[in-house]
């Protein structure tokens, strides 16, 4: 997976994450198929806000 360096994160649109919690933090991105095969694979490591949120992404993919 290329590595993903600040600036070009910062580059991204919200879109490209899976979550984005309230405070505006943009987390898993999903941008390309490596992201996104490393986003499932972290997914249970992510610290939620409420079950809610993940149970909301669980589904959508």
């Amino acid at each position: 997976m290329p590595r993903l360096d600040p600036g070009a994160r910062a580059a991204l649109p919200d879109r490209a994450f899976a979550y984005i919690d309230s405070h505006g933090q943009r987390r898993l991105p999903i941008h390309d198929p490596a992201h996104v095969r490393n986003a499932l694979v972290r997914f249970g490591q992510v610290g939620f806000e409420d079950d809610r949120a993940a149970t909301g992404l669980a589904c959508a993919y």
